[in-house]
This record gives structure tokens, sequence and C-alpha cells, in this order.
């Protein structure tokens, strides 16, 4: 998305700690012994590694629960991990409304991934949630209320306020201030009462 950390900089974060698959399942593996319940895998895009389902599979195998952060790119490996039962908890990232989805997400044109994604996870998913991260610049609140009704009837929809990392693929963008990110979020509960609320409300 455009305001996402640039590849450069995910690359230069990434190589300054590496750790093999084998080695962070050695880790999970242990901690599994010790009281870990569940792990996290997240990115980035997960779903983009090939051999995603081996290592989820490795996972669960110590008796672990696994959420799975997504941006609903692939939904034929979501599916697959689903069925199979590798997944306890998706959050899936909802870049925009449809019509400007495109020019969030950084693409030329609405990824139909994406609808497919979320009629995934709302009919598979054992448990999830859906959320937004609020950018000014290029959301309204007409925009996530139109994201709400996309949803309808989903267990959980949650909106973040856009933070500025100071190095992102586009420079410009800011967030709403706290009490404008309430009001945004008193609307579109009135229009369509799901479960929602303010993530990190602390830091807007």
């Amino acid at each position: 998305c455009v305001y996402c950390m640039p590849e450069e900089g995910v690359e230069s974060v990434a190589h300054n700690d590496i750790l093999k698959f084998d080695e962070i399942l050695r880790i999970c593996r242990v901690l599994a012994k010790n009281g870990l319940k569940k792990v996290k895998i997240t990115g980035g895009e997960p779903l983009l590694c090939h051999d995603i389902e081996d290592f989820i599979t490795r996972i669960k195998s110590y008796g672990l629960l696994v959420k799975l952060d997504t941006n609903g790119s692939f939904p034929q490996k979501l599916e697959a991990l689903l069925n199979k039962g590798l997944i306890d908890y998706v959050a899936m990232d909802i870049k925009n409304s449809k019509d400007k989805y495109a020019i969030t997400a950084g693409v030329d044109s609405f990824p139909e991934n994406i609808e497919k994604s979320i009629d995934i996870i709302m009919n598979k998913a054992p448990d999830y949630e859906f959320r937004t991260t609020v950018v000014r610049e290029l959301h309204t609140t007409q925009d996530i209320v139109n994201i709400a009704k996309r949803i309808n009837n989903a267990k959980k929809y949650y909106l973040q306020s856009y933070v500025d990392s100071g190095d992102t693929i586009k420079s410009g963008f800011s967030a709403y201030s706290a009490s404008e990110m309430l009001e945004i979020l008193d609307i579109t509960r009135k229009i369509l009462p799901i479960p929602m609320r303010l993530l990190s409300l602390s830091n807007l």
C-alpha cells in the first residue's frame, strides 16, 4: 500500500536479523513446552511464502494455535489452509472501499481476490477480524461505511489510525485526530452495528 514501508526499507529491516524456518520452529517447540499457546504469522504478506503450509503444519503439531495476518491477495492459499484446519484466527486488512482500493493498495485496478478472501474468511474461518488503517488523505467516513456494508454481519471490524513512520512509499499522509476517529466509528456503528472498535487509540 502507498503508506507502507518501501521495499528497500523492508529488506533492510529483514536482513538485520534473519531466522531460518527450522530455527523458528525449534523456538516454537521449546516455548510450547513452556506454556506458549499461540503464534501469529504476519508480514508483509505471509501467503507469498511458497512453503507456508508446511511451516504452519509443523507449528500446529506442537499444539499451538495459529493466527494469520493477510491482505487477502491469495484466496486459494487461504482457503486451502482453512480447509485443512491450520488457521485458528484470520486478521485481514481491507485497504479501502472498492472504488478507492487500487489507489490505496498501489495497484492498477481493484483486485477481485479481495472480494473472494472476504467471503472465504466470513464463511470458513473459525474466528477472524477485518481492519482498516485510516489515512486522512485516502479515507472518508463514507469509505469506512462502505467497507462496513460490504462485510455485513462480520464478527469484528477494527479501525486503526495511520502512524507516520517517516519512511513510506509515498509521503504526505496524515492521521485523523482521536476525536475524529471516534466520530467515524460512531457514524459507522449507527449505519451497520457490527462489533467495532479503535485499535491503538493511545497512539492517535
